[in-house]
């Protein structure tokens, strides 16, 4: 068994997964909004943040270039940034974090090569435990059939799997993968916190 924080889950993914490059979802220089070098629009970011809230998710913070660990609310700063071009505490967002707590609850991570739903925590910086043993076959086969109809991937145990989908992020995207992701569950069961 390996115990993992969201920070480490996202690391493994990236690097067992090489089309899951992380980029910085935003970038900001000199106060100034990097179109260029961001993978999003702050139009887009912004229809996308209202459409996860609409969901019901709550905002845990967000990765920065402040530091690894540190989480920084910015989807409201992004919002007044776009209205009064306030100054930004930070220069790159990489991942942002939501909390949803309807069932299935966990963490919705929002990271520049898609989406990631990690279950049964409510913080990125919990302990989610995997356990690599005594994971069946026919289980393994019956999560890739349900991750596969619902166009998802996972990775992790069986126990309790991390789900994932590579695309561009944006609202219509998300709202496919939350759907998705709550179909997986039903189908397949899931952890409550």
């Amino acid at each position: 068994m390996i115990i993992l924080d969201a920070y480490e889950i996202i690391d493994r993914i990236s690097s067992k997964y090489k089309n899951w490059h992380r980029k910085a979802i935003l970038r900001f220089e000199n106060d100034l909004f990097n179109q260029q070098f961001s993978i999003i629009s702050l139009k887009n970011f912004i229809d996308l943040i209202d459409s996860i809230r609409n969901h019901g998710l709550e905002e845990l913070g967000a990765q920065t270039d402040r530091g690894i660990y540190k989480l920084i609310r910015v989807c409201d700063r992004i919002k007044e940034y776009t209205k009064k071009k306030s100054k930004m505490p930070f220069r790159n967002i990489y991942s942002i974090f939501f909390y949803k707590a309807k069932p299935p609850s966990g963490i919705l991570i929002v990271d520049a090569p898609g989406f990631i739903f990690i279950s049964g925590i409510s913080d990125p910086r919990d302990n989610y435990m995997l356990r690599y043993s005594d994971q069946p076959a026919e289980m393994k086969k019956r999560i890739s059939k349900i991750t596969q109809k619902y166009e998802l991937t996972w990775w992790g145990s069986v126990y309790q799997p991390v789900l994932l989908k590579r695309c561009s992020i944006n609202a219509s995207n998300f709202n496919n993968f939350i759907e998705n992701v709550e179909k997986f569950f039903e189908k397949y069961g899931y952890a409550k916190i």
